[in-house]
């Protein structure tokens, strides 16, 4: 148990300005926002309002749906209420005042709206190009990439084609599927296919920049003792999870085959809030049962 002491002005000094700075200014946006109410129902519009109240008015746009500007960037400031109400509104719209949280309040007015339209190709012939040109490039390069692992696979050594292709050649050693995340020699697309192929096999992926590599999987060794330990108990979850699962199964089959479970289709129906199967349903064969029946 504490026991209660006496808190002294100074103490309290900190909570108490921080207080009536809150109230102040919570007063006076109310008075604003009344000032700017007053001035809409003498019927001035959205901006001749905001100015009698001395507010402050900002222009935004052209803002997508998405919040976007045409560039496809993202517009500071503009929030998901923002945004559904600004597309709720026709061009010249204006909305009453809104409540945005933390004592702030805006209101909208849509100035004009501009339909969804394709933009010019002189626009965005540039990003066309850069584009085009990368495509034509990669299918270059994969190209290539099949003819070295073409000869590789005919029996052509990894120095040899990597010295005709002015490169050379990276032994990468020690992949696990514990440690791929952190490897940063290969790429996601070299490090699926590399679990994905034998001892021996040639294969092309993605490189780690923008380009492709010839790999050659020459191993896969056993895991030593500790890594096994660590990469069986990293497995025993999912193994447990699917040995329960394949136990439930069991036991349901075991239960309707040997203890001869009956089921009744109405009363699960009626448990579920659904209507009872009509003689006419009943009656009514299914479209395999039709078939089986020619």
């Amino acid at each position: 148990v504490t026991p209660g002491q006496t808190v002294t002005l100074d103490q309290v000094r900190p909570q108490i300005e921080a207080e009536l700075r809150k109230d102040a200014a919570a007063e006076k946006v109310y008075a604003l926002s009344q000032a700017y109410e007053e001035a809409r129902g003498s019927g001035a519009n959205l901006v001749d309002a905001a100015k009698k109240a001395g507010v402050p008015v900002m222009t935004l746009g052209p803002i997508t749906q998405k919040g976007q500007g045409p560039q496809g960037q993202p517009v500071q400031g503009v929030t998901p209420k923002l945004l559904e109400l600004a597309y709720s509104l026709p061009a010249g719209g204006e909305s009453e005042l809104q409540d945005a949280g933390d004592g702030e309040y805006f209101a909208i007015r849509v100035e004009r709206i501009i339909p969804s339209a394709l933009p010019p190709l002189a626009e965005i012939k540039p990003d066309l190009t850069r584009v085009w040109m990368m495509t034509e490039m990669l299918k270059r390069l994969q190209t290539k990439a099949d003819e070295y692992a073409a000869r590789l696979r005919k029996g052509e050594s990894l120095a040899t084609v990597a010295a005709s292709a002015g490169s050379k050649v990276v032994n990468v050693a020690g992949i696990d599927r514990q440690n791929a995340a952190q490897n940063t020699a290969l790429s996601r697309d070299a490090l699926i296919k590399t679990f994905n192929a034998k001892p021996g096999e040639v294969f092309t992926a993605d490189g780690v920049q923008f380009g492709l590599v010839v790999a050659k999987l020459e191993a896969v060794r056993a895991p030593s003792g500790p890594t096994l330990a660590r990469i069986t108990e990293d497995a025993r979850p999912q193994v447990t999870m699917a040995l329960f699962r394949d136990l439930g199964a069991a036991a349901r089959k075991s239960a309707r085959t040997e203890v001869g479970v009956k089921i009744f289709p109405d009363k699960a129906r009626a448990a579920l809030g659904l209507a009872p199967i009509t003689e006419t349903e009943k009656a009514t064969p299914k479209a395999g049962q039709a078939e089986k029946s020619k």
